[in-house]
């Protein structure tokens, strides 16, 4: 599915190159490319390689494996609303790498609003916006996705983005997810894994050269990065801590996990590492720096 020459004037109709509405059905082996828009439209919240949503009260169960996805305006494979269950297993996603203003924010594989569903064993890198004061990108994004509902992310590769993996809300819902077994290379901007809900599972992933911290207990999302467990991770040359715990968060596990080249091990604050001034600058207000696809 090739999305060249779509002769798309304006930021509408929404560009998208498969969609599943109120509708399941299976993608295997399937490349879907070159979903963008014309020049001077980059900034334009559209452009989705492959979309699944549902409307009030209907279902839509979707299997995206074994598949390609690359060169999307805004996200590559998204699964949002409620009743919408996306499994996304061994695909490849690649994003365009820095996106310059104004251009959209991109994210490989999201998963948002009250959506649920399992992310295992995907390729995904080069999500990067070049102002992350005014938007960050994931390579895997979960935003008010549906509490613990049984989400998993697992088995995956991911790197050279700002956020590799990002669990956020602005609702109080998207906790009790599991992350475990991924890999993880370069989170350029932030965090390996930022956990910005509650009540989560973070074991045995590796994760190598971050430019904060390799896990981030995120409590930017008002009451949140709590009441987590992070343990079994190998945490590698991140800039300034392995595990960031924000001040005022509780009830969270984070022994025992195994450290190399690490400044502090657990930190409250980055106020004393050496990390990139951007990031640093923008870590407080980071939940309203997100953008998912809506």
């Amino acid at each position: 599915m090739d999305g060249s020459g779509n002769g798309i004037g304006g930021c509408s109709p929404n560009l998208m190159g498969i969609l599943f509405q109120n509708a399941s059905g299976t993608l295997k082996h399937v490349a879907v490319r070159n979903e963008t828009l014309s020049a001077g439209l980059e900034g334009c919240q559209s452009g989705q390689a492959i979309f699944v949503q549902s409307a009030s009260g209907s279902t839509s169960t979707v299997l995206v494996e074994s598949s390609s996805v690359h060169k999307y305006n805004k996200n590559g494979i998204t699964g949002n609303d409620i009743g919408t269950t996306l499994t996304v297993t061994g695909n490849y996603v690649q994003g365009s790498g820095v996106v310059p203003l104004p251009g959209a924010a991109q994210n490989g594989i999201q998963m948002g609003f009250g959506a649920t569903g399992k992310i295992s064993g995907n390729t995904v890198i080069d999500n990067i916006y070049s102002d992350p004061t005014v938007a960050a990108s994931a390579d895997i994004l979960l935003f008010d996705t549906a509490t613990s509902s049984g989400i998993t992310i697992t088995g995956n590769t991911l790197g050279n983005s700002q956020l590799p993996i990002a669990l956020f809300a602005d609702d109080g819902s998207g906790d009790g997810v599991s992350v475990t077994n991924n890999k993880i290379v370069g989170a350029s901007t932030y965090d390996g894994i930022d956990i910005c809900t509650n009540g989560n599972t973070v074991k045995t992933n590796t994760i190598f050269n971050s430019a904060e911290s390799g896990v981030h207990l995120d409590a930017s999302c008002g009451s949140s990065g709590n009441n987590n467990t992070v343990s079994g991770n190998t945490i590698l040359e991140s800039a300034c801590a392995g595990i960031l715990a924000d001040s005022g968060t509780t009830g969270n596990t984070t022994t025992p996990n195994v450290y190399y080249t690490v400044p502090f091990q657990l930190t409250s604050s980055t106020s004393t590492c050496t990390i990139p001034g951007q990031a640093r600058q923008s870590r407080a207000n980071r939940g309203s720096t997100i953008s998912p696809a809506r």
